[in-house]
């Protein structure tokens, strides 16, 4: 995967502000040049765009794309599928802050209020953690 992990080009950093990771099959974009081998966060977040390659591969870019900025729900349900992979690589010490890092996210501006409040956010990803 290394070899499809690249640095956001400036076209996307025009469109999607830094420090935002970016997935369009089959590359993932960030929003600099990660050392993968050295910081487990760097690793985690690889994971949660790995999900999104995997959702692109399966419907077609296209209509995942479409459907994902387009669809509130459908957004809401890809990020968090994505987001709980993300968990499995992160220390389970910052477990709780995360999940209250990410709802806020989901309900706010970075994913133009996928989830109505943080709350059903939190309530959605606790109820897919395994």
């Amino acid at each position: 995967m290394e070899n499809n992990l690249k640095v956001k080009p400036f076209i996307l950093k025009l469109i999607i502000p830094n420090p935002t990771w970016v997935t369009i099959y089959p590359n993932i974009y960030a929003p600099f040049v990660p050392n993968i081998t050295t910081p487990t966060v760097w690793k985690a977040i690889v994971e949660h765009e790995l999900v999104h390659i995997r959702q692109q591969k399966e419907m077609g870019l296209l209509k995942w794309l479409f459907k994902y900025l387009f669809n509130k729900k459908f957004r809401l349900d890809q990020e968090v599928e994505a987001f709980i992979q993300q968990l499995k690589f992160e220390p389970v010490g910052h477990h709780e802050r995360l999940i209250n890092m990410f709802a806020a996210d989901l309900s706010g501006k970075p994913y133009h209020k996928a989830a109505s409040s943080k709350q059903e956010a939190i309530d959605l990803i606790r109820s897919r953690l395994v």
